[in-house]
């Protein structure tokens, strides 16, 4: 396969017409507008990735050069049947480096931003010096091939180019010049990436925790001039949900540091421009995090049995929660569309929803996330008083509402590399025993299917986890 670069991804009539597409699905405004039916987008993971082998095994053949196989024993004589059988060892790299931003380039930076949406692709084909940044994206790149193709030899291959990026980063992290640096950071970023990719549910823990907990040490190496510059804050967003993460895994507190950084970055410049030009909420979110995890880590370790005390603290952030959802500004506002003759598979029970872009899309996943979470404490620990029953009521109908609303919104994450961002909020869907069995099994099937479609392990590994929940 090769790898063909960035295509369009608009409609067929905008791509006709050459004008913008909205991208929205599944129809776009543009073709709204001109009141006809909109024709449907294109797949890209086939038009990016052709099958060149043939093309490729003609030409060697014509040349007559003998070719070995991809960890296969050595080329054989001229007459063997491998002698036209292509060595990928000169290009596996480029079409690793394509798959990853063709599925995995999550990293384009916020809506917000005036950063360039191609800042990775830049860095891996002209910046030869970020060595170590150019190994992790092609690490990564190579596991999710292997998954996909079922190709052993290519795992091996990400599992070297995963411990030479390990390598080059410790040298990298001895100069402090260096440690500082943009690229140093998202190649952190990356080979946690690298561990949910790679491995089954579960056995990345470990790991991918200690890349969260080095991404940390970068922040506070970086200091409050990190947010001196758009890229700067865009960072210290996908480092701060990479650590939040593994807060919420192992149910720990959130690390003081993380409390620090995240003040200086609440208070800088950068993030009042951003409320001031309307397009981040005035809330932070964020801070409401903090206090969840904090909360769930509490309870996890009974240094808090209290159940008041608890359900009061889990009340205080679920009215919160409410007043961010009420502060966000319609820029924010999305719409929830039914399609009853659909056949899309996405869609859960012929609904769908309508995002601005993935970002927004992602913001309102991560509050139905936290929202669920609460409400779980809520009914976990209820304390028998004169409402106790109405309040537990009304959590369990917040939790099949909100598991809902993340189904619906699977679909809005299609075919875009921030359908990794769906794979955990669908295992909590799919674990919540309050959900009916149709929206389990629901989730399931979309785990699967991202599994087939993007070789991220782990959430075919929570596929079979959740299957066990049905």
């Amino acid at each position: 396969m090769v790898y063909y670069g960035a295509l369009s991804k608009g409609c067929e009539l905008c791509r006709r017409r050459k004008i913008k597409c909205d991208e929205r699905k599944p129809s776009c405004l543009k073709c709204e507008a001109l009141n006809r039916s909109c024709p449907g987008y294109r797949d890209l993971t086939a038009i990016s990735f052709r099958d060149e082998s043939s093309r490729v095994i003609r030409k060697n053949c014509r040349r007559g050069t003998p070719r070995s196989t991809i960890g296969g024993g050595g080329g054989g004589g001229r007459g063997e049947k491998t002698a036209c059988t292509p060595s990928l060892s000169i290009s596996t790299e480029d079409l690793a480096a394509g798959f990853f931003f063709t599925k995995y380039n999550i990293y384009n930076g916020p809506y917000f931003s005036s950063i360039s949406r191609d800042w990775l692709r830049e860095v891996y084909v002209k910046d030869p010096t970020c060595d170590v940044l150019r190994t992790a994206i092609e690490a990564v790149g190579l596991a999710g091939l292997s998954n996909t193709l079922y190709a052993p030899h290519l795992a091996a291959r990400a599992q070297d180019r995963y411990g030479k990026a390990l390598a080059g980063l410790d040298g990298a992290l001895q100069d402090p010049c260096i440690a500082t640096r943009d690229t140093t950071l998202m190649a952190v970023i990356l080979l946690g990436l690298f561990e949910v990719v790679a491995s089954d549910a579960g056995d990345e823990s470990r790991y991918w925790i200690a890349h969260a907990a080095g991404a940390m040490a970068l922040l506070q190496l970086r200091g409050p001039e990190q947010f001196a510059r758009p890229r700067g804050g865009q960072l210290y967003v996908f480092t701060r949900s990479q650590i939040l993460s593994a807060c919420m895994l192992q149910k720990l507190p959130v690390p003081p540091a993380l409390v620090n950084i995240t003040y200086e970055f609440e208070t800088s410049t950068l993030r009042q421009l951003w409320k001031d030009s309307n397009l981040a909420t005035p809330g932070s979110i964020s801070e409401i995090c903090f206090r969840l995890v904090n909360l769930r880590a509490v309870i996890a370790d009974n240094s808090f049995d209290n159940p008041a005390a608890i359900r009061a603290r889990a009340f205080s952030i679920e009215a919160d929660l409410e007043d961010w959802k009420a502060s966000a500004g319609i820029m924010w506002k999305y719409d929830e569309l039914y399609a009853p003759d659909s056949t899309n598979s996405t869609m859960f029970m012929g609904k769908h929803h309508r995002y601005a872009n993935p970002w927004i899309a992602r913001a309102w996943l991560n509050f139905r996330v936290l929202r669920i979470t609460v409400n779980q404490v809520i009914i976990e620990n209820a304390v028998k008083l004169e409402f106790a029953n109405e309040i537990v009521s009304r959590a369990r109908h917040l939790v099949r509402e909100l598991s809902a609303e993340i189904c619906i919104s699977v679909s809005s994450f299609d075919e875009t590399p921030h359908l990794l961002h769906v794979i955990q909020p669908l295992f909590l869907v799919a674990k919540e025993p309050l959900n009916p069995a149709s929206m389990r099994s629901f989730t399931v099937e979309q785990l699967y299917r991202i599994h087939k479609s993007t070789g991220v392990r782990r959430a075919g590994s929570l596929a079979e986890l959740a299957a066990r929940f049905l």
